[in-house]
């Protein structure tokens, strides 16, 4: 109902200030017209918008409409009052139908003064008038529109309201002033909410009370709605994922113009407008999501899904879009919600993600021919994973891999990014299985837990997986890695046989070769430490007056001394590591 060319008082041929007993005098008049069957007319009639139905239905009706006082206040405010005689000449002109010399005479009485005692019906007539301009030619004019509402407020929320409300009752008090202005913007928000969402862009020193009831009142309907085409979309979109694309596009058509009044009515800092916009981004990029697991294994088979969609897409997507160019639209209209930290990275990862697929697809479609022999690798790898991975095993996954990685060079070319892949991954797995077991084989040498033979041994084997690994290797970087690894172990097997040249087939404990504390500490006369300081007392000590001085001394003392000590377990491991970091000292040089 348009609240002025339906008001009530207007259907009655009233004032909205005439008293009960002019109001019952007319229910008579209009009783005994209807009983004779003659037409209702007033005198307060005028032509600039057409004369009110009035059968006796509406006439009931309306007269209902301001049986209470309440009732009367508000549909008072969207009608005209006759309080003085600047009312009266102004309402006379509307019989003669010149909306504009009633405005004139209203206007010279406000004149930029306040809402006062004298001119309050002033203001409600101004306002009416305004708001009936502002539609009399069957297009709303905003700015005549926002000059009658502002009226209207001004007269609301100023000190002489009260006057206003005395026509209407004898008890001021009892009007909620907070509740009668809800109630106005309602009634403008079912007749023309177009207006109410321009007041907050023409009139920026709106009562604070007012604005929140504004905002209220025009984001409540469109808030609700949003709302639940989200849920009918996420049902929907459970329901039939592959159809996920058509579903994100009807909800961006159904939500589109809800979100932008949403957009001019809040900031971006508004709770309520962050939460749906967050869920309406959430929701489109999910479509997005399951639409895309759906097809991507096969994207021929999404063709048809998007063709339907293009005939009519209000996302922008297009007949000969491929799967990732159509998920990507939805993802970035999807962005264009996001408002929330959250909500975007969630939305602008997918973006990054999906634009790497699209960069991919002449990859994918390249390696169809060699998909058999990439499942046979991902099953090696996933097998190698769940071994205890040491140098054996890394030696047959470079042996089992070697095939289906030739026929896969074969299928799709040596020099495709997939092969090299899997090549280097095959590679970098061997590689540091290999290198973290020696690594450990090290450890356990160090704390005489390994022999140096079966050290040997293991040396061997990681020699042997590294001359595999150099034809795995397809990148720079990783060769990189791969020599210098390599190279240590060739050094370290190197200097290996070098002390085990000078290791005597039988234990010399004689005075002249033997090496008594270095024994007790490392357990084996030919322990490949004890060697090299047998070395380093040959090479470097022996040649020196001080060198001989120690090396007497140490033959004269270490044997009781090793007596003593041998079992002491605690000073041994001091003695341990003292010697390995003088070995490690010597070693360097």
């Amino acid at each position: 109902m348009h609240p002025i060319t339906q008001n009530p008082f207007r259907t009655l041929g009233l004032w909205a200030s005439d008293t009960n007993r002019e109001i019952s005098k007319r229910r008579s008049q209009i009783k005994a017209l209807l009983k004779v069957g003659k037409p209702i007319s007033s005198k307060k009639d005028f032509d600039l918008q057409s004369i009110p139905k009035r059968d006796e239905s509406s006439i009931e009706e309306a007269f209902k409409k301001i049986e209470n006082e309440k009732d009367r206040i508000i549909y008072g405010l969207f009608w005209f009052v006759k309080v003085n005689h600047i009312d009266e000449m102004a309402l006379e002109g509307l019989h003669k139908e010149n909306l504009d010399r009633a405005i004139s005479i209203w206007e010279k009485v406000v004149d930029g003064k306040p809402v006062n005692s004298s001119n309050f019906s002033v203001y409600t007539n101004l306002g009416t008038a305004y708001l009936l301009k502002s539609s009399t030619n069957g297009e709303l004019n905003i700015q005549e529109g926002i000059i009658g509402i502002k009226h209207k407020l001004n007269l609301i929320n100023s000190s002489n309201f009260d006057n206003y409300l005395s026509i209407f009752t004898d008890n001021t008090k009892s009007v909620n002033k907070s509740e009668l202005i809800e109630h106005f913007l309602n009634e403008l928000v079912s007749a023309n909410g177009e207006l109410l969402e321009n007041l907050l862009e023409y009139e920026n020193k709106l009562d604070s009370n007012v604005k929140r009831l504004l905002i209220e009142r025009l984001s409540t309907q469109p808030l609700d709605r949003i709302q639940k085409k989200i849920t009918l979309t996420k049902n929907a979109r459970k329901n039939k994922p592959t159809n996920g694309l058509m579903i994100a596009d009807k909800l961006y058509a159904d939500t589109k113009s809800d979100w932008e009044k949403l957009d001019e009515i809040f900031t971006d800092d508004d709770i309520q407008f962050v939460s749906i916009s967050d869920n309406l981004a959430k929701e489109l990029l999910q479509c997005g999501i399951d639409f895309f697991g759906e097809f991507s294994e096969n994207e021929k088979v999404s063709t048809n899904h998007i063709r339907e969609v293009a005939i009519a897409s209000s996302i922008g997507i297009k007949l000969n879009d491929k799967l990732g160019d159509a998920v990507l639209k939805v993802f970035e209209v999807a962005e264009r919600f996001a408002i929330g930290n959250l909500a975007t990275d969630r939305v602008q990862d997918n973006i990054v993600g999906v634009k790497e697929w699209i960069k991919n697809a002449d990859l994918r479609m390249n390696i169809e021919p060699a998909k058999q022999y990439l499942e046979e690798l991902d099953n090696l790898i996933e097998d190698f994973n769940r071994t205890h991975r040491n140098i054996t095993e890394s030696l047959f996954l470079l042996i089992n891999a070697e095939t289906p990685l030739k026929k896969i060079g074969n299928a799709i070319g040596a020099e495709n990014q997939v092969y090299k892949i899997y090549s280097n991954k095959i590679a970098v797995l061997a590689q540091n299985s290999t290198v973290a077991f020696m690594r450990f084989a090290d450890n356990q040498i160090a704390n005489n837990q390994l022999s140096i033979f079966r050290f040997e041994e293991y040396l061997k084997k990681a020699l042997n997986v590294f001359r595999k690994l150099k034809s795995f290797y397809k990148t720079p970087e990783n060769v990189d890695i791969f020599n210098l690894n390599h190279q240590g172990y060739l050094r370290m097997s190197r200097e290996l046989t070098r002390i085990q040249a000078k290791i005597p087939l039988t234990n010399n404990n004689s005075q002249s070769s033997g090496c008594y504390i270095a024994t007790m500490v490392y357990g084996d006369y030919n322990h490949f430490k004890v060697v090299q300081l047998r070395e380093f007392r040959d090479n470097n000590l022996s040649n020196y007056r001080i060198g001989k001085a120690f090396i007497r001394n140490y033959y004269r003392y270490s044997p009781k001394l090793v007596e003593n000590l041998k079992t002491k377990l605690f000073i041994n491991s001091i003695i341990k590591k003292v010697l390995d970091g003088f070995i490690w000292l010597i070693s360097r040089k």
